[in-house]
C-alpha cells in the first residue's frame, strides 16, 4: 500500500519500479548499486546511465531537465525498492558480458534490453523541448545522423494495416531479413542510408523485440548491435538482408522463425 505521506513524484516512481524488470546487465545494475548509496556519477557514460534509470522512474521530462536526480536523492523509499530489485534481476536476467562497446559515452550492452526512453538517455538524444524521447518502431536517425536505430517488432499488432506489416525476422544467427518503410525508394535519402550506410557516414543499429506490449506493459527492445547490408531487392518497401556484426542469441532466432 502506498504510504499516505508520499508526494506525487515519489508515488509515480514507486509505481514505475516494475518497469525496470527487463534489466540484467552489469553496466546498469552495478551503477544502480552506487546510485542507491547516493554516490556521484564518475563520467559521462554513468551520467547517461543514471538518466536512463530516472527516465523510467520519473519520466522523460524530469530526467531531461535534471530534476529527477534531486528527487532520487530525496526518495529513500524508491532507492530501497530499487536496491531490493537488483539481486533479483541479477539472478533472473543476467546478460553475458561482451567486449562490444559502441563508443565510450554510450552505456549500451550487447543483447541487453532497453525501453525507448532508456535508449534516448543512452545517446543523450533529446526532443526540442530538452526532454528525452521515446522510441517505438521504424527508423530513428540520431546523433546528428551518425546512427540509425532500426526498431523492430517481430510480431505485428492485429490492428496494423496490411501494407504496414513489414516482414522483419532473423534468417540465421548472423542474418536478418528487414523491410524499409512502404514508400522508400533506393535513391531516396532513407534508401541510400539503408543501402550504403558507410558511404553515407552512419552506422545502422538493430534493436528487436517480440511484440510491442505484453498485456499493458511495454516490452523492451533487445540491442543487437551494428549491422551491414549484405543484399537487397525491390522498392516501396526495400527488402534488406542485414549482416550481423555480432551473432544473435539463439532464443531470438527461434522466436523470429515463429514470427516469419
Amino acid at each position: 500500500m502506498t504510504h499516505p505521506t508520499l508526494g506525487a513524484a515519489e508515488r509515480t516512481a514507486l509505481a514505475n519500479v516494475f518497469k525496470l524488470t527487463h534489466v540484467g546487465d552489469e553496466v546498469r545494475l552495478g551503477l544502480w548499486e552506487r546510485l542507491v548509496r547516493l554516490e556521484p556519477v564518475r563520467d559521462e557514460a554513468e551520467r547517461r546511465g543514471a538518466n536512463m534509470l530516472f527516465a523510467v522512474l520519473y519520466g522523460k521530462e524530469f530526467a531531461g531537465d535534471g530534476s529527477a536526480a534531486h528527487l532520487w536523492a530525496e526518495h529513500s523509499t524508491v532507492r530501497a525498492d530499487v536496491a531490493e530489485l537488483i539481486p533479483v534481476l541479477r539472478r533472473l536476467n543476467a546478460v553475458l558480458p561482451s567486449t562490444h562497446r559502441l563508443e565510450p559515452n554510450v552505456p549500451l550492452v550487447l543483447h541487453a534490453r532497453y525501453l525507448g526512453p532508456e535508449l534516448s538517455a543512452a545517446f543523450d538524444n533529446r526532443a526540442k523541448s530538452g526532454d528525452f524521447r521515446d522510441y517505438y518502431t521504424g527508423v530513428e536517425s540520431i546523433c546528428g545522423g551518425r546512427y540509425d536505430l532500426l526498431l523492430v517488432n517481430l510480431h505485428k499488432n492485429a490492428n496494423v494495416k496490411d501494407h504496414l506489416r513489414y516482414r522483419d525476422f532473423p534468417l540465421s544467427e548472423d542474418r536478418f531479413h528487414w523491410q524499409s518503410q512502404s514508400e522508400t525508394t533506393a535513391n531516396s535519402r532513407e534508401g541510400r542510408r539503408h543501402l550504403h550506410p558507410e558511404r553515407e557516414g552512419l552506422t545502422p543499429l538493430l534493436l528487436v523485440r517480440e511484440q510491442s506490449k505484453d498485456g499493458s506493459q511495454t516490452v523492451a527492445f533487445r540491442y543487437l548491435g551494428p549491422v551491414r547490408p549484405a543484399g537487397h531487392e525491390g522498392e516501396r518497401p526495400i527488402t534488406v538482408e542485414w549482416a550481423m556484426v555480432n551473432a544473435m542469441p539463439a532464443d531470438l532466432v527461434a522466436l523470429g522463425r515463429v514470427a516469419a
